[in-house]
């Protein structure tokens, strides 16, 4: 979580990376993700969880979708981390 955040201005959440070229997925609010240095960023379910698969030591915490910080944690599970070099993600 060390790069800069997209903007919501932009139409994507800012747990989403830069290059990752994934869509948002729900509110952008959905979610919100810590990293243990004090880094926080507040996303849609889906790239909660991708940056919670990608950020070692992250931890995730509920936002304006009940249920989302659990369907977050669980498929940071099962997907693979992104990595800025991805570019068919």
């Amino acid at each position: 979580m060390d790069q800069d955040p997209a903007p919501q201005s932009a139409g994507r959440c800012t747990a989403a990376h830069i290059e990752d070229p994934t869509p948002c997925q729900g509110p952008y609010d959905a979610v919100t993700v810590l990293d243990g240095t004090g880094n926080v960023a507040t996303g849609c379910e889906h790239h909660g969880a991708r940056t919670l698969a990608s950020v070692e030591g992250a931890c995730v915490e509920p936002g304006s979708v009940v249920g989302a910080a659990s369907r977050a944690y669980a498929a940071s599970r099962a997907i693979r981390p992104f990595r800025p070099a991805d570019t068919n993600a």
